[in-house]
């Protein structure tokens, strides 16, 4: 600001737009000096940083294509096991519907046969308490018979006079 002072104390104004030949002089010598130490010892770090930063930005785009890949890969593979998982989910269900169906099926082959054996069981009992009515039916008509005959007869039978009375009355029923 020095060589300001002589063109303000002379009486002159300062005007921009006018050319001094010895600042300029002195503008270009300092601007070369800070070009070069700016070349020297700004511009590699500047370099450096920029390069670094393009490659941390290229690493990113990178593992971003990866973990993309990776992603796409695991997409079909879970794709892949959902399908693997229901077809095994519908097999199952078929295998349980058959194995219901089969113990149902069982179950009412072993009902009728059930209800069969029962039916046989109490046919062979009805036919059992028949045969016992029947006899006691002929023991009651042998006994009846044999109070008629004594009481019709007025005497005591004996057992040949029985089996013969007994015979007649069973042919007789018959």
């Amino acid at each position: 600001m020095d060589f300001l002072v002589p063109a303000l104390a002379s009486g002159g104004s300062l005007n921009p737009l006018d050319f001094d030949p010895s600042a300029f002089m002195l503008t270009l010598i300092v601007f070369l000096i800070l070009f070069g130490l700016l070349l020297k010892f700004g511009w590699n770090p500047i370099l450096d940083a920029l390069d670094a930063r393009e490659k941390r930005i290229a690493d990113a785009i990178s593992s971003a294509e990866n973990a993309k890949r990776e992603a796409e890969r695991l997409l079909a593979e879970h794709k892949k096991s959902v399908a693997d998982t229901e077809r095994l989910v519908a097999a199952r269900l078929e295998e349980g519907r058959k194995m219901v169906q089969k113990q149902a099926d069982d179950l009412m082959a072993r009902a009728q046969a059930d209800a069969a054996a029962e039916r046989d069981r109490v046919r062979k009992e009805i036919e059992g308490e028949k045969v016992k009515a029947l006899s006691e039916l002929r023991s009651e008509a042998v006994r009846l018979s044999r109070l008629v005959a004594e009481k019709s007869l007025g005497r005591q039978i004996d057992d040949a006079d029985h089996r013969r009375l007994a015979n007649d009355v069973l042919a007789s029923l018959k």
